[in-house]
């Protein structure tokens, strides 16, 4: 009776690695509003809590936590709806 055969070191370090990659890109929850009140209630609703906030001139950046989990949200220059060529301030808003 023949068993598994084991795989080489690189076989399991492209393993781990694609694993990484697959586990990162599913856990990641990106929304994007377009007034910050949206966004704050959007947060609020799910329970998060306001923990500190990075700002630089045009560029804000907030962090707000839930348990040990962490969100993002930060302001973009970018299109407000995907089929209008108007463009402002988005919220986004991302897991960390």
């Amino acid at each position: 009776m023949v068993g598994k055969t084991r795989l080489t070191k690189v076989q399991r370090d492209n393993n781990s690695k694609t694993f990484k990659i697959n586990k990162e890109a599913k856990n990641k929850i990106v929304v994007s509003f377009v007034s910050l009140r949206e966004a704050k209630t959007y947060l609020k609703s799910r329970g998060y809590y306001y923990c500190e906030s990075y700002n630089m001139k045009e560029d804000r950046f907030s962090l707000y936590k839930n348990g040990s989990y962490f969100m993002q949200l930060m302001s973009t220059f970018d299109y407000l709806s995907t089929g209008s060529i108007e463009m402002g301030t988005v919220w986004k808003i991302k897991q960390l």
